[in-house]
Formats: structure tokens, sequence, C-alpha cells
């Protein structure tokens, strides 16, 4: 093989291999932020809250069981108990669709979904559970998020870049 042949060969393998790297599997791709309309239409409960006592255990391999309890502050879509306890598995090791690690203890708006569940013993309940994508479920409280979601909920506005 003539030099510049190999030359562009080991180029363009270079080229493929830095863009393998930066792409990365999917698995390990962090999902793109939803547009405000699209995760407050995607969540049936949105509240603010002060999250305290949050625990994690590990639950398998490659999960953690998080849980915390909730103070609602104020309810902006949906109903909710004025406190609950919210439980569900973290992925260290993942960025796809869920959390990699519980929120920390502080003042966040709470995107959920009001669950059908059926325990163990064949009974039917309702469970709140962080709504998808995950990721962006706990949102850190500020006024403007807050106004932002109520001008969501009232009505057509222009939706944030």
């Amino acid at each position: 093989m003539c030099k510049p042949r190999k030359q562009l060969l080991s180029g363009a393998l270079l080229i493929l291999f830095a863009l393998a790297l930066l792409g990365g599997p999917a698995s390990h791709a962090a999902p793109p932020r939803p547009s405000m309309s699209e995760q407050v239409a995607g969540a049936s409960v949105i509240l603010v809250g002060r999250i305290s006592a949050v625990r994690v255990v590990p639950f398998n391999s490659i999960a953690r069981s998080a849980s915390m309890h909730v103070t609602v502050q104020e309810v902006l879509k949906g109903q909710s108990e004025t406190e609950f306890n919210l439980a569900f598995l973290v992925f260290p090791g993942t960025f796809e669709n869920h959390l990699r690690q519980p929120v920390s203890p502080g003042q966040y708006v709470l995107f959920l979904n009001d669950r059908e569940v059926r325990s163990r013993g064949g009974e039917n309940g309702r469970a709140l559970m962080p709504a998808e994508p995950r990721a962006f479920s706990f949102q850190p409280y500020s006024e403007s998020l807050v106004e932002q979601i109520q001008s969501t909920l009232n009505g057509p506005s222009g939706d944030e870049p």
C-alpha cells in the first residue's frame, strides 16, 4: 500500500475512533432536556416541596434504592398529600433516563406522576413517582421556575429555547 493511502486510512480510522469515544454508547448519553410545556404535560403532579431524610441503600449491582421525605409547600398541578415519602431507584453508572443519584435535602420543584401500584398481597393503591425523563424531575426551586410553570399551565405562551 502506498504511503499517502496508508496515511489516509489511518487518519480515517482515528477520526472514527474519536467519534465513537465522543458519542459513546447510547446507554451513557444524557436525555435531551424537555421543553417546559413537554415537562408540564408529562407530569400529573407538580409541586414545590422541601426534601429531607434522603437515604440511599444498595439494591443490586447496578442500582441503588433512594428514599426521601417530601413536605409539600405548594401544589402547582394535580393533587398531593401535605407530606409523603418518595422511593425510587437510582443508577449511578448511567445517564439515560434515570437519576444517577438522589437530590440533596433542600427545596425543589418536583415533577411527578401518580401511578396505580399493586402490593405483594395483591392490594391496589396509588403512588407518586418521578416523571420521565427522571433526570429532570427534581428542579432546584426558584420563583422564576414556578412562574414559568404557572404560565405554561395557564395557556399557550412562548416556550423557552
